[in-house]
């Protein structure tokens, strides 16, 4: 089964890639960011282990103050590790049993919605990453018209991740998100035949 990686920084538009990209190929997308949700549900052990880590001011009714951590973590390089190390082996566990789960239905491929792939270290998760690359500019109208965010929190949520001259680093393929939706649906059937050589490239390698 093919398993499709698409990373990027914030606001970049992966989601969208992934969802356009999905509604060419028909495959199903795994989102890290609703298994990471799913892991620190209300009841879980991460909520239990994370007031445990960061106090109980950033639990509210039994559940996080998303909010608040994402304040404490978008500012403190520390406290994002630590928070990582609590999610991202729970987030990994529940990603492969659904591999497994769409493989034992004869699933063709998956397509992986992962923010931290290359900055988690887990882009072996994927057999292609597929890096979505979004202007400065770009990146800070979304934070601030759609997610509203102030200019300061979005520089700082831009600032504290991994440059994109590294990720480039990691990454097969670049799509770049400057433009229109319109524009970024019809780069889909290119990039599906940049994927497909990339794949029949790497396996040549391995023969």
């Amino acid at each position: 089964m093919l398993r499709i990686g698409v990373t990027g920084l914030i606001a970049s538009g992966k989601s969208v890639v992934s969802k356009l990209l999905s509604e060419y190929t028909k495959f199903p997308i795994i989102n890290a960011d609703s298994l990471a949700r799913e892991a620190t549900a209300k009841g879980s052990e991460a909520v239990a282990e994370i007031a445990l880590e960061f106090g109980n001011e950033y639990i509210k009714d039994g559940e996080i103050d998303r909010s608040l951590l994402a304040k404490k973590v978008f500012s403190d390089e520390e406290a994002k590790k630590r928070l990582n190390a609590i999610v991202h082996y729970r987030v990994g566990a529940r990603y492969q049993e659904l591999l497994e789960r769409y493989e034992n239905i004869g699933v063709e491929g998956i397509i992986f919605d992962c923010p931290l792939l290359v900055e988690a270290g887990t882009e072996d998760l994927a057999d292609i990453v597929v890096l979505v690359y979004s202007s400065h500019e770009s990146q800070m109208d979304r934070l601030m018209n759609i997610r509203h965010l102030s200019k300061e929190e979005a520089e700082m949520r831009i600032r504290v991740q991994i440059p994109f001259e590294v990720q480039k680093r990691y990454a097969d393929i670049v799509v770049e998100n400057n433009g229109t939706i319109d524009e970024l649906r019809q780069k889909m059937p290119m990039l599906f035949e940049q994927i497909k050589e990339c794949i029949s490239a790497k396996k040549s390698l391995h023969n």
